[in-house]
């Protein structure tokens, strides 16, 4: 719908003089607009009253997340790789799942809506990418699993025409 809520990427995380900034360019160069989940709103409107208690106690009178982040330390400043693993890893040990990856759960979500039927175009779009190759090349294997089972669907659709 033209009211989805969506999240801009335009920029990642990079070191500069020993700073870290989110002002690198993305892997592609390209910034990509996604769509938010209706599920995960609340959950991110909570996380946005959180910066806001934070923004009060740590910097009410000047710069406080300039660059617009969605995750930040405290003091608004970018929350660097190293320390989103760490926090990523104490979450997966209290969920109990093992050897997780950021990554793994993006493959997992993309098997997931391919098994779910969700069209593949649709797919590499929610996953940032530009065409269906991506999809096609890792997932090749669950599509073909997929459409098992629609080997019927043309002679059934052509025998109502």
């Amino acid at each position: 719908s033209a009211n989805a809520p969506t999240l801009y990427v335009g920029h990642s995380q990079k070191r500069i003089g020993g700073k870290l900034i989110a002002r690198g360019t993305t892997k592609t160069k390209k910034s990509r607009t996604l769509f938010v989940p209706a599920d995960l709103l609340p959950t991110l409107e909570a996380h946005r009253e959180l910066q806001a208690a934070q923004r009060a106690r740590y910097a009410p009178d000047a710069t406080w997340n300039a660059e617009n982040l969605i995750f930040t330390r405290p003091d608004g400043t970018p929350v660097s790789k190293e320390a989103y693993a760490r926090e990523f890893a104490k979450v997966c040990r209290a969920a109990h799942i093992e050897d997780a990856t950021p990554y793994a759960l993006r493959h997992t979500c993309c098997t997931l809506m391919i098994l779910a039927g969700v069209p593949l175009p649709i797919v590499a779009k929610m996953m940032g990418h530009k065409d269906l190759r991506m999809v096609t090349q890792v997932y090749g294997h669950v599509v073909k699993n997929a459409v098992q089972g629609y080997e019927n669907a043309l002679p059934s659709v052509l025998a109502t025409v």
